[in-house]
């Protein structure tokens, strides 16, 4: 009996084991908590854990449908951003509020671009230095 026991436990143990690895090896990446930020035009900040620094360099065009406006379509703003590592390599991004690419990689970040703000006014748009982007940045662990 006490054989038996002990020959159940073992080949329990063992089929664990194999499960347990098994799900190891056909697991998707895992995605880490994405972290949340804004910033004005011009200014920079350091984020995820100091990885990385993203710069908000500019509104390149703000087509976005003005406020009290009914308009066919949204409309869209693009911005570039900067995004620098620790070693220093960069990239530039231009990312949009409605249409086209909202986000990009870099190393293993996505970065995305989550709104802007302030909307434009019949008739004018926001001067560029009043603009602020809230960001998103995820980083994958593969």
């Amino acid at each position: 009996m006490f054989l038996f026991l002990t020959l159940v436990t073992i080949l329990s143990i063992g089929a664990t084991s194999i499960v347990s690895a098994h799900k190891q090896e056909n697991a998707k990446p895992e995605t880490i908590k994405s972290e949340t930020f804004a910033l004005h035009t011009g200014k920079q900040k350091k984020v995820a854990r100091g990885e990385l620094t993203i710069k908000f360099v500019a509104v390149m065009e703000d087509s976005r449908c003005p406020v009290g406006v009914n308009c066919i379509s949204a409309g869209n703003a693009k911005i570039q951003v900067k995004v620098t590592d620790r070693r220093g390599q960069t990239k530039t991004m231009e990312l949009n509020t409605n249409s086209r690419a909202k986000g990009d990689q870099f190393e293993s970040y996505t970065i995305n671009l989550v709104s802007l703000t302030p909307k434009p006014k019949q008739g004018s748009n926001p001067a560029r230095a009043r603009y602020s982007a809230e960001f998103s940045v995820q980083r994958s662990s593969s």
